[in-house]
């Protein structure tokens, strides 16, 4: 497993993390969804993401039990959630974050969690606000970061607007849909033929499959600290995981041509600036 900071925080991640999105769905039962978190530890993945609204808050109540159930200490895991979700009065009042990460605390039977975000604007809050309440819960329960969606397919918010964050702020990014809900996987032929088979050829030339591809493409960007990934069976983790060793082989040459076929085959283009 590769460890990366995260941002100025002095927290280290993996590369890959998990998220309990699907595998603390309803259509996994909990035995499942902690082989898949117990896969994950064991595979060095020490980044587990929630949310207080999956699952009707189910999703933070799962990682909670597979925590004390495996025995594993705080210290060698780093777990974040999310407020400002439809499950309980969705702003981002102070009043709400506070009693909405007390409340992620009480399911997840942690003292704090590593990491919190605001998962949704609020167009009804002043930004002075928002950031003084984050301010207060910091103490001693949380950290910060940045989180959008970046894969092939959406890439904008993470490549540029998000450019200033990193040279002048160092605030590196978990993003999270790697593979756009399978669609880059080239699984999903019916109904998305333009996209499905944008990395085939090149994945071909490597000797892997497409979905390998798709997701080690993300942490190629250096300013991605975790690519956040969902699993309803284990060997999907250790697949996921696999993926990294893909690094190495994706050279300036085979990154250029992954940008001709995005745009080839999607339309998709986007003007990288790493720093």
């Amino acid at each position: 497993m590769q460890y990366r900071l995260l941002g100025r925080s002095g927290l280290q991640v993996s590369a890959i993390s998990l998220r309990g999105w699907l595998t603390c769905s309803e259509h996994v039962d909990d035995d499942n969804s902690h082989s898949c978190f117990k896969a994950a530890y064991d595979a060095g993945i020490n980044f587990l993401d929630c949310v207080e609204g999956y699952a009707g808050g189910e999703s933070e109540r799962v990682i909670g039990r597979a925590i004390k159930r495996s025995g594993w200490e705080t210290y060698d895991i780093v777990v974040s959630t999310k407020v400002r979700t439809l499950l309980i009065n969705g702003g981002l009042s102070r009043k709400r974050i506070i009693e909405g990460v007390n409340a992620s605390l009480k399911r997840l039977g942690l003292e704090y969690v590593d990491l919190i975000y605001a998962h949704r604007p609020d167009r009804y809050t002043s930004m002075e606000e928002i950031v003084r309440a984050f301010n207060h819960i910091r103490a001693g329960k949380v950290e910060r970061a940045w989180k959008p969606s970046y894969n092939m397919l959406l890439r904008e918010k993470a490549e540029s607007e998000s450019e200033l964050l990193y040279k002048e702020h160092r605030l590196d990014i978990t993003s999270f849909s790697p593979l756009k809900g399978g669609i880059l996987t080239g699984k999903y032929v019916e109904g998305f033929r333009r996209t499905a088979g944008w990395g085939r050829p090149i994945a071909d030339k490597l000797g892997v499959d497409q979905a390998a591809l798709a997701l080690a493409w993300v942490p190629k960007n250096p300013n991605i600290s975790s690519a956040i990934t969902d699993a309803s069976k284990p060997e999907q983790v250790f697949k996921s995981v696999k993926a990294l060793d893909l690094l190495p082989k994706l050279t300036d040459e085979v990154m250029e041509e992954t940008e001709k076929n995005a745009f080839l085959y999607s339309g998709v283009s986007a003007c990288i600036s790493y720093v």
